[in-house]
């Protein structure tokens, strides 16, 4: 199976340069690889309770190129905190890692696809 993965590495060095304009320059492996534990827990925990992105009331009735404050106050409302929130959450940051330490996760992603392949239904028996 051919994955369409190419332009994650430009993405990840992308979140990367975000994050250091927006001042989030501490590099310390163990912490950053924390934050993408803390974005998964924070979406399990918008999953138990039901919380999901309302998009559609995002949008509506909101010019959100023109005013600001108004499509902060209208993400915040409908989308903050959503299990769809906290998943990009943890995308955003774990490319911002490979970014930061220059890992080819294209080239990481197709030799674990491949080598999965190999490995059979289930994976020899795994419940899940």
């Amino acid at each position: 199976m051919n994955y369409k993965i190419k332009g994650l590495n430009k993405l990840s060095k992308q979140f990367h340069k975000f994050q250091i304009d927006m001042g989030f320059t501490n590099s310390d492996i163990t912490q950053r690889l924390m934050l993408v534990i803390s974005e998964v827990s924070e979406a399990f925990e918008a999953y138990r309770k039901g919380k999901y992105s309302r998009t559609a009331e995002y949008f509506e009735g909101y010019n959100h190129q023109d005013n600001l404050e108004q499509r902060k106050a209208s993400f915040e409302l409908h989308i903050k905190d959503s299990l769809e929130d906290e998943i990009a959450d943890t995308v955003i940051r774990l490319l911002a890692f490979c970014g930061e330490n220059e890992i080819d996760i294209e080239k990481h992603i197709e030799l674990k696809m491949k080598y999965n392949k190999l490995r059979g239904f289930k994976y020899g028996g795994k419940k899940f």
